[in-house]
């Protein structure tokens, strides 16, 4: 496609990439198109990076790729062409995601047509909250008030996604996947690993969710992301049985009211945040080593 703005954040890396991105647009040209490197003066972080990127933005619309990722060739000139065609806010495409041994197609457009539906799917995890499916138009974003949080690495996204959608969002999709989301490749990447500060990051999701979500008609979607960022708590948490109850046995309403969650798990959680985390988290622990292939 051309008449592309291509931005490359360089969140302070230690190796060459920046200077072989630059080398490369220099090498291959494409018509109309520019590709501009906005450096971090030091690493800050996804949240900061992506924001930081989207400040220096001045196409009408953007759209976001992983570095550990890759493209179908008509990947932005069948989002573009869609957007336009139905002038859209955010236009959805489906995806691959590629694992070492097989490659699935994930639906990923959601069937919502307005922004409160939108917002109880990506809550009940029915659609993923990434930034690479979903073309916005960059005004939208500014109308909204929506920013990438700093300090925030894990679901950056989802957070982004939720302030965009509390106006009324004009939604189209493209029934195809044309981006491929690997799953196996890096080793490193935040998704595949357990960040030092992990519990910290869920814990302020759970306040920004609840932040963004307050109104009172976000009350079901609030919750389903509540209960189920708890449950990854719940399984991360170094807290005693006293500690836990302290400081997540109020959200047992949101569990308990979670229709998503199986029997099991909500049966877990009760005794988790009733004073038994401990013996939960054990009992957890033993039914995953016996039945690994099994879902709570």
């Amino acid at each position: 496609m051309k008449g592309v703005e291509y931005i490359f954040v360089d969140d302070a890396s230690p190796d060459r990439s920046a200077e072989f991105i630059l080398n490369f647009f220099e090498a291959n040209p494409i018509e109309g198109s520019e590709c501009r490197l906005v450096t971090n003066p030091k690493n800050k972080g996804v949240g900061f990076s992506r924001q930081h990127g989207l400040d220096h933005a001045r196409g009408k619309y953007v759209i976001h790729a992983d570095p550990d990722d890759w493209l179908e060739p008509h990947y932005l000139e069948a989002l573009y062409d869609k957007a336009v065609e139905e002038n859209a806010d955010i236009t959805f495409c489906d995806i691959f995601i590629e694992y070492s041994d097989r490659q699935i197609v994930s639906a990923q457009c959601p069937k919502a047509e307005n922004s409160d539906r939108l917002i109880a799917e990506i809550c009940r995890g029915d659609i993923l909250a990434s930034c690479w499916n979903k073309l916005v138009k960059r005004q939208t974003i500014e109308q909204a008030g929506a920013r990438f949080a700093e300090g925030v690495n894990v679901c950056e996204d989802l957070l982004f996604f939720l302030q965009l959608s509390r106006i009324n969002l004009k939604i189209a999709k493209v029934h195809a996947p044309l981006y491929h989301y690997d799953r196996f490749t890096n080793s490193n990447s935040i998704q595949r690993s357990m960040l030092p500060d992990h519990l910290e990051q869920d814990n302020k999701l759970i306040e920004a969710v609840g932040h963004i979500l307050a109104d009172k008609k976000y009350e079901i979607p609030r919750g389903n992301f509540i209960s189920s960022a708890l449950f990854h708590i719940f399984e991360i948490s170094p807290y005693s049985n006293g500690e836990f109850r302290r400081r997540y046995g109020e959200y047992w309403k949101y569990i308990s009211a979670n229709d998503s969650f199986s029997i099991a798990k909500k049966g877990i959680l009760w005794f988790a945040c009733h004073g038994c985390y401990r013996p939960a988290i054990r009992f957890y622990k033993t039914v995953k080593r016996i039945f690994p292939s099994q879902q709570t």
